[in-house]
């Protein structure tokens, strides 16, 4: 290896030994371990010893170039450094960076309880599938979520878009409440299809337009958000967090108009299938809080999801579970009631 730092071969005229040539003319040595002896041949000592002091002084100014001032510009593999996709802080190892054991503060991290909850609600469950999304609906912000994006087969919580598509239409100006769909009024079919989980309005709506129904009550959830959802004439599905945000936006008034709003809220107060959420906030909060939500039933699905409001605020409650019981659903809602509140 040459002083340069290239190894042999290539451009002949740097290749090439150096020659140094003593008083005389005569040439010696060659080699880089000679200079201290050629040196003594061609210049007095102290020459010699100035060119020795120079070179220790040369080398150690290397050194520092190399060493020190890749780590005061945070380059190499020294110092600290963000990982801006992830919030989180690198440090320095012998194998390169790793993450830090403590991530960079969240805006959301006091508020999310989620690991709580699932501490709590896994005994509940037991050996069941459970979904869960819960929301503060003062600001709309997550507090717990626990498997909230896995698609279920909806039961009949996939009414709850079907109400936002009436609300839709009468907005626009497509139909009025009094405008008539299986037998009766819209609004007749809203009713039924809340309180008493009636499946002939629904499929009455969703067959209009030779079936095409069904598509726009997809497109219309989709563009709410709820990228979960899916209404086809063989199967509906949807999540946790696709029936938190609806209940998110009926609460904070995104969607439909006022009046609108408090007939669809004022139905689900009314619905008569309260094994689940209503049951268990009332075991603990007793007649202080209300329940308006809409449940889901069928085969081993067992779905609530509903508004409920307390005295310290109100929240979206979303439970989807396979293989449950309305008992059990209570028991957790009961329990995410002494979490938020």
């Amino acid at each position: 290896m040459w002083l340069d730092g290239s190894a042999g071969g290539g451009n002949a005229k740097t290749d090439r030994p150096t020659v140094v040539r003593s008083q005389s003319g005569q040439a010696v040595g060659g080699q880089p371990a000679d200079i201290d002896r050629i040196a003594s041949r061609m210049a007095p000592p102290a020459l010699v010893y100035l060119r020795r002091r120079l070179c220790v002084a040369l080398a150690a100014l290397a050194l520092v170039s190399l060493v020190v001032l890749p780590l005061a510009s945070g380059g190499g593999d020294g110092g600290e450094r963000d990982i801006g996709d992830t919030g989180s802080t690198s440090v320095a190892s012998q194998g390169g960076l790793r993450r830090s054991a403590v991530p960079a503060p969240s805006l959301t991290a006091a508020r999310d309880l989620s690991a709580d909850a699932q501490a709590a609600l896994d005994p509940i469950f037991g050996d069941a599938d459970y979904a869960v999304a819960v929301v503060d609906l003062s600001d709309g912000g997550d507090i717990v979520r626990i498997d909230a994006d896995r698609v279920y087969s909806s039961a009949s919580t996939y009414k709850l878009f079907v109400a936002y598509s009436m609300m839709t239409a009468v907005e626009s100006g497509e139909m009025t409440w009094d405008s008539p769909l299986n037998g009766m009024s819209l609004k007749a079919c809203l009713t039924t299809m809340i309180v008493d989980s009636d499946n002939d309005c629904p499929k009455a709506w969703l067959m209009r337009d030779n079936e095409r129904g069904y598509a726009t009550v997809t497109a219309q959830a989709r563009s709410l958000g709820a990228t979960g959802t899916t209404l086809h004439y063989l199967d509906v599905r949807t999540t946790a967090s696709d029936l938190a945000l609806i209940l998110t936006k009926l609460h904070q008034g995104t969607i439909g108009t006022s009046a609108d709003r408090a007939m669809v809220i004022d139905l689900m107060k009314r619905q008569v299938y309260r094994s689940g959420i209503p049951a268990g906030v009332a075991s603990v909060c007793g007649g202080d809080c209300t329940v308006a939500d809409k449940v889901g039933f069928r085969d081993e699905y067992l779905h609530d999801a509903g508004i409920v409001t307390t005295p310290d605020g109100s929240y979206a409650f979303a439970i989807m579970t396979s293989g449950s019981s309305w008992a059990a659903i209570a028991k957790a809602s009961a329990a995410l009631y002494r979490l938020v509140s």
